[in-house]
């Protein structure tokens, strides 16, 4: 992909008075950079220091790109690209090096390149790169980039292999590097950037890295150095309307032109200081002419004894596509300064607060250097208006006896460059037949079209949709996909693409039959400690899921507190900035709203109707099904919706919001949320969730059915579940245990996942347990075979959590897991709940709740998070529809196929077959008599019993002359069993040492068995 240029701005120098486009790529593939092929580590310096000694050992030089082997796919060689060849062996480096087949090769390889440039803080820039494998990137000594890595803060030394390596077309594809992630790294004059490339392992086959480096600038400038000003030399006050009326006159007194800078007496420091500072005429500036009382016709520079205390400028200007456009503006003083816009005053500098007038005297004076020092102003395009603008200034003079006063002024216009403020992020994967969808959301700075292309390839993007609506939120809906795969894809406008990479991909949903495994990441209120927990928890998930070799994850669910003031900004800050370049771009992302979601601390405490919904960011920027779009039961509103995924029904609840009855801002608060049927002032609410949330679980016929809602029916965290005052938030988990646990419970629900208490915990699979803490006792509210951990570790009284598919109440478990942002380690300790699993809860560090669900069997955990770590702390299995006990009828010679009920390991025997014996999940057997065959798993969990009954057939008799054993002698064409009765009508054999089997024999006159050496014939009957 070509990269995207980025308009900027670079200083004006006279005597051009325009900026043409310009774009400039400091490097580009071919450019030479010096490389080390080394056994170990380098000196430390090679990456920060500019005059690093790179003769001992010998760095060498060569173009990009640099590497050996096949390149991409179809594979090229380096060399075919103009690129160089490096000898990646150890202990026999060549000089220089050239490309050698070697057995143990350099794990890591590592480049240096020095770039000159100029007007930095003017420009931006587009950096990308290729790697193969693992690549570390520094600019100037500071890391920017480390991708198939080990995460930071892990150390890097010359022996780390790479995280992963990527495929064979991804190793020529260009990677685009965040700006935000290095762009104030780069200095003027000169720069270091260096890289390191690691291996996978010390006999990868093929190594390659290249970069581009490319500077961009503007494309247009309003007025520069040179401009021509007018300009009023006077000793008192002008008609105020000169700093805002374009149509001033300014012919009495008389104003004069002169091009910038505009000024008099020695201007700035010059090097070396012997020489005399020049003036503002050799810099093909305006000499001003400041006598009080004796100005020319036409000023010039005169020795006056009185000078003028405040000189005046104007400049009209006329300006195009000002909404769409960004400006810079910047200017130089000697003393102080007032600048004016449209008539309001936008700068004022070394200057009194007040009003200010002619005789007002500057209060400060820039020093030599800083008479020449360009000052920025951090311009709004809301400041210009289309078409003619007035720009006024005022330089005021420390006294009326200063020797010298200088003012320049530029001003400089660009189209505003698209960019991504948010996103890419993935929304509605559906699966309906062979058919399925996605949403991509992103938001641009601008207004534009929106495009996305997508396809099965990261380098073969062939499917396009295309929306010309101009917008700055881009909601894109992709369909007609096939189901389960994997898709990447790129956002960008009807004209460029904006991102595109090989880590922006999603996988479409399985079908409703599916049974392969499916994960799934939860976190709980997230939108919090950005750069302490919230950070270890996602780096955290992200080390976990490469340390299992998962490429992806298919579902990112949400408990609620995604924000903690609910505010778009907030959202941006604490979620979306923190999530941009992992979850988000590649994992399908569901979300239910909490307390804080709902502006929860805008108005408090001085507004009573908080919990009335508000004009909620959260549901315009979360894309959610309200008609069944991804199954379910339609709810007709994104505060409670309900999806499917393979065997898996999500139900996502609102346990904050209420539903759209109006209630007066004096009811108990109770009347939030979902709750079924509560009276208030004498008359019954109906409620529109809890209506919808039975029709929704009647509904559904998925195999696992699992809850989603912020506010946690169990807690001793940093919420408690016992408190029971309606006029506190936590009411709402009393009233969510007492009204809502029955019908989950009822319909069969597994599990239910909440936050809000900033802790983990999980209880045991619970039923009919709605009252408080003291009313729970373990053998009435637990099933006697749930009473274990759920570990399946081996550990004693770890065995699975058992159930079926059926809607009845079976147990349900209850997960809090509310630690993935907010973490409270010193509030105060309400003890355990006794309905948790001993043992589990986690309230001092924060972490992520992860589960894998394959057909019927569901693994959890709960990855408790440091910086750089994880623990897993808890793990829990659940299995359904297993220990079956199967009985099945065959015929005598027939196969039967036994397949284990449950995912896991397998020992297979038989009571009454003792030599039997298996360990695969399926089985084929053939018995000639009725046999019982069991299966258990390894640690004496679970266990399916299967009898086989066996039949026969009735008489058989033998058809020629032949051995016993061969199937062709018989009239069945198949070997006799211990029910089969015979009649033998041939001389038949059986063959030495061989056991045949029969229920009875009649023999034909004149014909005989004939026994071999050791053989036996056992008869039934």
């Amino acid at each position: 992909m070509k990269p995207l240029s980025v308009e900027a701005y670079i200083p004006y120098t006279p005597p051009a008075r325009t900026h043409a486009p310009a774009s400039s790529t400091i490097l580009t593939s071919g450019s030479t950079w010096r490389y080390l092929v080394t056994s170990g580590d380098p000196d430390p310096g090679w990456k920060s220091n500019p005059l690093f000694n790179d003769t001992d050992p010998p760095w060498y030089g060569g173009p990009s790109p640099l590497g050996y082997g096949g390149q991409g796919s179809p594979s090229v060689t380096i060399a075919s690209e103009g690129g160089t060849c490096v000898d990646e062996c150890v202990g026999t480096v060549a000089s220089p090096p050239s490309c050698k087949t070697c057995t143990a090769r350099s794990i890591t390889t590592y480049f240096r390149k020095k770039v000159n440039l100029t007007n930095v803080s003017g420009s931006s820039f587009t950096m990308r790169y290729q790697r193969d494998d693992g690549i570390v990137l520094y600019i100037n000594g500071t890391e920017v980039i480390r991708e198939n890595m080990p995460l930071a803060p892990a150390p890097i030394s010359y022996t780390t292999l790479a995280t992963a390596f990527p495929p064979d077309p991804d190793e020529v594809v260009w990677v685009s590097v965040d700006p935000a992630r290095y762009s104030s790294l780069l200095t003027e004059g000169q720069n270091l950037i260096t890289t390191e490339i690691h291996q996978y392992s010390a006999t990868s086959s093929d190594i390659r890295f290249n970069l581009e480096l490319i500077q961009s600038t503007p494309t247009s400038s309003t007025f520069t150095t040179g401009a021509i000003w007018q300009y009023l030399v006077t000793s008192g006050d002008p008609d105020p309307s000169w700093k805002s009326n374009p149509l001033f006159n300014d012919t009495n007194p008389p104003w004069y032109d002169g091009a910038s800078p505009l000024g008099y007496g020695e201007q700035g420091d010059i090097v070396p200081p012997a020489t005399k500072p020049p003036t503002v005429v050799d810099q093909g500036g305006t000499c001003l002419d400041e006598c009080v009382g004796t100005v020319a016709t036409s000023p010039s520079c005169k020795t006056c004894t009185a000078k003028s205390i405040t000189t005046y400028f104007r400049k009209k200007v006329n300006l195009a596509n000002v909404a769409g456009s960004s400006f810079s503006l910047r200017y130089q003083r000697d003393d102080g300064i007032l600048v004016y816009i449209n008539g309001t005053e936008r700068v004022r500098e070394n200057l009194p607060a007040g009003t200010i007038t002619y005789s007002t005297t500057a209060t400060a004076i820039p020093n030599n250097a800083e008479e020449l020092t360009w000052v920025t102003v951090p311009v709004q395009a809301s400041w210009f208006a289309e078409g003619q603008n007035l720009i006024a200034v005022e330089i005021h003079q420390t006294s009326a006896t200063s020797s010298d006063i200088r003012f320049n002024m530029e001003l400089l216009q660009a189209p505003n460059t698209v960019s991504i403020t948010r996103g890419p992020y993935l929304q509605l994967g559906t699966s309906s037949g062979a058919s399925s969808g996605a949403t991509v959301r992103w938001r641009t700075n601008v207004p534009t079209t929106s495009r996305v292309t997508f396809g099965l390839s990261a380098t073969s993007l062939t499917g396009v949709v295309n929306d010309p609506t101009s917008t700055t939120e881009h909601e894109v809906r992709l369909t007609g996909l096939q189901p389960d795969r994997q898709y990447f894809y790129s956002v960008g406008t009807t004209s460029g693409v904006l991102e595109q990479g090989p880590n922006n991909y999603f996988k479409t949903a399985p079908l409703l039959t599916s049974k392969r495994k499916i994960r799934i990441a939860t976190f709980g209120d997230v939108g919090t400690n950005v750069n302490t927990n919230q950070a270890y928890v996602r780096d955290a998930f992200l080390k976990f899921r490469t340390d299992r070799g998962d490429s992806l994850t298919n579902l990112w669910m949400l408990t609620g507190d995604n924000s903690y003031d609910g505010a778009d900004s907030q959202y941006q800050t604490n979620f979306f900035n923190p999530f941009k370049s992992s979850l988000l771009k590649n994992t399908m992302l569901y979300t239910v709203p909490g307390n804080h979601d709902y502006f929860d601390y805008i108005g408090y405490p001085s507004a009573p109707n908080r919990w009335v919904e508000h004009d909620m960011p959260y549901y315009d920027m979360f894309s959610l099904p309200t008609n069944a779009e991804a199954g379910g039961f339609p709810s007709q509103s994104e505060q409670y919706y309900s999806f499917d995924y393979g065997p898996i029904h999500f139900v996502m609840l609102d346990s904050y919001g209420k539903n759209p009855v109006q209630v007066s801002s004096t009811s108990p608060k109770i009347n939030r949320g979902y709750y079924e049927d509560v009276t208030t002032v004498g008359y019954e609410i109906p409620n529109a969730q809890i209506k919808w949330l039975k029709q929704d679980l009647e509904a559904t016929t998925q195999k696992w059915k699992i809850v989603y809602m912020h506010h946690p029916p169990y807690t001793r965290g940093t919420h408690d579940s016992e408190a029971g005052n309606s006029a506190t938030d936590d009411s709402i988990l009393v009233r969510t245990r007492e009204r809502i646990n029955p019908i989950l419970e009822r319909f069969g629900v597994d599990m239910v996942v909440s936050g809000h208490s900033h802790v983990y915990e999980r209880s045991y699979p619970l039923h009919d347990h709605y009252g408080y803490m003291s009313e729970f006792t373990v053998p009435t509210k637990v099933f006697p075979e749930d009473r274990g951990s759920g570990r399946y570790d081996g550990s004693p009284n770890t065995c699975p959590y058992k159930n079926t598919s059926e809607k009845e109440k079976q147990g349900t478990v209850y997960v809090v897991s509310g630690s993935s942002g907010a973490l409270e380690p010193t509030a105060p300790n309400l003890g355990l709940h006794p309905a948790m699993v001993p043992g589990t809860t986690q309230k001092l560090m924060g972490g992520s709740f992860y589960m894998e669900v394959e057909d019927n069997r569901l693994d959890a955990k709960f990855l408790l998070s440091g910086p750089g770590s994880y623990t897993i702390t808890d793990q829990f299995t659940m299995m359904k529809d297993v220990d079956k006990t199967q009985s099945l009828t065959i015929t005598n010679g027939q196969s039967a196929t036994l397949s284990a009920s449950f995912i896991s390991d397998y020992v297979w025997s038989s009571p009454t077959s003792p030599t039997f014996t298996a360990t695969d999940r399926s089985v084929v057997v053939t018995p000639t008599t009725s046999t019982t065959y069991v299966v258990r798993d390894s640690k004496n969990c679970l266990l399916d019993t299967y009898v086989v009954q066996v039949t026969g057939t009735g008489t058989m008799f033998t058809v020629k002359t032949g051995n016993w054993n061969d199937p062709t002698v018989w009239s069945g064409n198949r070997i006799p069993v211990s029910t089969d009765m015979l009649q033998i009508k041939h001389n038949v054999t059986i063959p030495a040492s061989l056991q045949a089997h029969a229920l009875s024999l009649k023999f034909d006159p004149a014909t005989k068995l004939i026994y071999g050496l050791g053989a036996q014939l056992l008869l039934s009957l």
